[in-house]
């Protein structure tokens, strides 16, 4: 029996008892095999590599993940199936019946809502597990009864896991097209909520109430809030033809005056797709991904100094990075690759913090990987996957 085996039969024990159990394990499977855990194609990996445990069955196109980490909840916001059907004529097509799933961890027992309207598409949602509160962002079609089919975004806010909806605002502007991206703040209850083609970030209280309303000097695409120093940092990316890549930067927000506090340049950041980070080591993430048609793909994870705010390094990972998430207690990275416009299936890759060193999994599940999200408490990762509308479950990496 391999310690890595033995280990993933213990998954709901706290981190102290797997650590201790580690090294049991490690001390009895010695005289038959070498060390303990394994690479799983390099450093990245940990003693105890990281391994796809299984799937959940999710709504239709689950496009985004986050967990509640303090209740053990997953959610799951699925874009809803494809609504052209000769409804719409002259304007952007897009799902219907989009939905939201609620997984709890342990037993993987689900609860599932809709939404206000029929053709109410889920773009993305962040969770706070200090208030269990879950903020949904969708765009909101009115059809068919609007030929022109006009829409907007609209942010939903669930309370305590049931599902209970609580609030629903319109973004600020009454117009936000690609209002899709959410980040929240732990400590304060804030929700970062950003607007692509407004070039703006609004700032909502834990109720979803507006605060204020931030200009960015470039366009959002993904951003990440450390809780401990109150930054929030924003992704841009002001390149639908990719003529000007240099353009791409980091935007770091002061939390407390909700003002730009720096923007961080630099030729590595190519084409931001996606942002995370560690607040425990002030490290920051950023994915180059495919984040628009034209744009080149570096594949490649940069990452910053949050102190300095600086780029300190890239590391390479598998094609077209299309989200992270971090393990702040293992300082462990998990990055998915959409990979489908390689000719191959999605994979993750799994990164040291320590050393940058990488590591690959790959799964028949991992189709079409879209958002994944981090359970530090059970260091359990979600990934949705699009491609077969389920939840690839993977017992982390840990040393």
């Amino acid at each position: 029996m391999s310690s890595d085996h033995a280990l993933r039969n213990f998954g709901t024990l706290d981190r102290t008892a797997r650590q201790t159990l580690a090294i049991l394990v490690c001390l009895f499977t010695i005289g038959i095999s070498i060390g303990c855990g394994g690479g799983n194609g390099g450093g990245g990996g940990g003693p105890v590599a990281a391994s796809v445990s299984g799937s959940i069955a999710a709504g239709t196109n689950p496009v985004a993940v986050a967990v509640d980490s303090v209740s053990n909840k997953i959610y799951v916001a699925n874009f809803g199936a494809d609504g052209n059907n000769g409804i719409c004529q002259t304007c952007y097509c897009a799902g219907l019946n989009g939905t939201l799933t609620v997984i709890d961890g342990a037993t993987q027992s689900q609860t599932t809502s809709g939404f206000t309207y029929a053709y109410q598409n889920p773009l993305d949602l962040a969770v706070n597990p200090a208030n269990h509160m879950a903020y949904v962002t969708s765009r909101v079609f009115q059809r068919p009864t609007n030929p022109t089919c006009g829409y907007g975004g609209e942010l939903e806010a669930f309370a305590g896991g049931t599902l209970s909806q609580t609030t629903t605002a319109p973004y600020p502007s009454h117009t936000a097209t690609a209002s899709e991206n959410l980040a929240v703040n732990q400590k304060t209850g804030n929700v970062y909520w950003s607007d692509w083609y407004g070039s703006s970030v609004a700032v909502l209280d834990a109720s979803g109430n507006l605060v204020n309303t931030i200009t960015l000097p470039t366009r959002p695409i993904g951003m990440a809030v450390n809780a401990t120093t109150n930054k929030i940092y924003v992704a841009t990316d002001e390149c639908p033809t990719c003529t000007d890549p240099s353009s791409n930067d980091i935007v770091v927000i002061d939390g407390a005056t909700n003002s730009v506090l720096s923007i961080i340049s630099d030729p590595q950041v190519v084409a931001p797709a996606a942002i995370a980070l560690n607040p425990t080591t002030n490290t920051i993430y950023v994915a180059n991904g495919q984040s628009c048609s034209t744009c080149p793909i570096a594949n490649t994870i940069v990452v910053i100094d949050g102190a300095s705010d600086s780029v300190t390094g890239t590391v390479t990972v598998g094609y077209n990075p299309s989200a992270i998430a971090v393990d702040a207690q293992t300082n462990f990275i998990y990055v998915s690759n959409v990979e489908r416009n390689a000719g191959a299936p999605g994979s993750v890759t799994v990164i040291n913090g320590a050393t940058n060193a990488t590591a690959t999994l790959t799964d028949p599940s991992l189709v079409d990987p879209h958002r994944i999200a981090v359970n530090p408490t059970t260091n359990k990762i979600y990934v949705a996957d699009n491609g077969s509308n389920s939840v690839t479950v993977i017992d982390g990496a840990h040393e």
